[in-house]
């Protein structure tokens, strides 16, 4: 049972001892932690599933930090990423403008500085939206935005390819470059990706819910 406070924060830090120190300090300071992660992938599902206002993310983790952010830009624009770092670093370069960066040789109150805020909405808006806006943030060309539209639609590789006039292997090389730029991992990370971005609608929104029977009392049989 976690604490109740007002910032909804997920730690994600691969030694457990960390994860339990960080969660001590941001719960004794009236936040509260609703996910910890041991790795990035497993801090993309959380900030995913959760929605949390923070994700706290530790840099010293496994390589793929800037792929991580480019995923929480496509699937969690709301959610605002702070990293904790040893080392000095760019906040503009590597983790991208919009990401807080804290030394972890910081006093506690800078790293609450950077968490405080989220809810309160002293941001104005979502924290990267500043670097975000249209597909093109990622460099796709156009070709790739037809095949991100054309896999979002269900087709295979083989339907892209009959779709756009090109081989299966352009296709297949293609899908290799978006999944790199756009930071997913599947067809269907692709999927959710290209409605995000307003690049296909959303087939949900179209489904009207199914009417409920009204319930019918039966009454019983008297025994005679």
């Amino acid at each position: 049972m976690y604490d109740k406070g007002d910032v909804r924060v997920v730690v994600a830090n691969e030694q457990p001892l960390l994860r339990h120190g960080l969660k001590l300090v941001l719960q004794t300071h009236g936040c509260r932690v609703v996910g910890e992660a041991e790795d990035l992938v497993q801090a993309i599902d959380l900030a995913y599933a959760l929605q949390p206002d923070v994700l706290l993310l530790d840099l010293a983790a496994p390589s793929g930090i800037d792929t991580t952010l480019r995923t929480m830009d496509a699937w969690c624009p709301f959610v605002r990423t702070i990293v904790l770092t040893a080392d000095d670093v760019d906040a503009g370069g590597e983790c991208g403008a919009g990401t807080n960066v804290v030394r972890k040789d910081a006093p506690v109150a800078h790293l609450l500085r950077a968490v405080r805020p989220a809810p309160r909405g002293e941001l104005g808006t979502p924290v990267r939206s500043r670097r975000k806006g249209s597909t093109n943030r990622f460099g796709l060309t156009r070709r790739e935005i037809q095949i991100v539209v054309a896999v979002a639609e269900g087709e295979s590789n083989k339907g892209v390819a009959l779709r756009l006039s090109i081989t299966e292997d352009t296709v297949k090389h293609h899908l290799s470059n978006i999944f790199d730029k756009a930071g997913v991992f599947s067809r269907l990370e692709l999927a959710l990706f290209a409605v995000h971005h307003g690049l296909v609608e959303d087939r949900r929104r179209k489904i009207r819910p199914v009417p409920r029977q009204p319930i019918i009392d039966v009454p019983e049989r008297k025994a005679g």
